[in-house]
């Protein structure tokens, strides 16, 4: 998936967004340009990761983030 054409070629088949920058290069314009894989700026500033956490969620994510990164 880090080699370019790879991961292009698994976005052309998927209809994934890929998160290679080089791929992403490599595919169609059509492709490129469908919102609903590629969503806009204006949109993607609207989103975020994972559900809103209250403050225990939010300790806890940090928890259970510190213990996978020690264990790494």
């Amino acid at each position: 998936m880090l080699r370019p054409e790879v991961a292009a070629q698994e976005a052309r088949y998927t209809r994934y967004a890929t998160g290679n920058r080089a791929a992403l290069a490599l595919l169609n314009e059509s492709m490129r340009q469908d919102t609903s894989t590629y969503p806009p700026e204006e949109v993607l500033q609207k989103l975020e990761a994972g559900m809103p956490l209250d403050a225990e969620g939010n300790r806890r994510r940090k928890e259970l983030w510190r213990e996978v990164k020690r264990e790494a």
